[in-house]
């Protein structure tokens, strides 16, 4: 089942730049996906309303701070699974994934207010599909979540680390 928003060579491109960057990060590769997918449906032009840049829709000032062009593909994955990490590394516990989550949609300072994820129902839509996603990932190894075929080669392993 192709992804019509992917051209030719572009889920092979997608797959080696999430792979490589999960693993720098120790993430959880099917965590991205489910994040890129919420995020940008995979498309890496993508600009939300509130001024979010490309496939991990990542802020024009949260970019500055990690030094990288949201407008370049590569750079925009690459800080935008850094910045998960970030996000991942501040929390602990059962819900340490949703809370990660949360701070990367409605950032770590109404986490912080909250106690947890914000009442905002954007926020807790977001953190819910996206659990429901990755966990749905992991228990089938789906590989048509952007086009790769049950027949085609998939990459991608789930990473055996302890940080998610």
């Amino acid at each position: 089942m192709a992804n019509p928003k992917l051209k030719d060579g572009e889920i092979e491109w997608l797959y080696t730049r999430i792979d490589k960057y999960s693993r720098q990060h120790n993430i959880d590769p099917y965590l991205i996906v489910a994040v890129m997918e919420k995020e940008s449906s995979f498309n890496h032009e993508t600009i939300s309303s509130s001024g979010a840049l490309g496939l991990m829709q990542i802020m024009p000032s949260t970019a500055k701070e990690l030094g990288v062009n949201p407008k370049r593909a590569e750079e925009n994955i690459e800080g935008g699974i850094r910045y998960l990490r970030q996000q991942l590394d501040k929390y602990d516990g059962e819900y340490k994934v949703h809370y990660a989550l949360a701070s990367y949609n409605a950032g770590a300072g109404a986490v912080r207010k909250y106690g947890g994820i914000p009442l905002y129902a954007e926020t807790q839509n977001y953190v819910r599909k996206i659990v429901e996603k990755y966990n749905k990932l992991k228990q089938s190894g789906n590989r048509e979540v952007i086009g790769i075929s049950e027949n085609e080669d998939f990459k991608l392993t789930t990473l055996e680390a302890e940080n998610v």
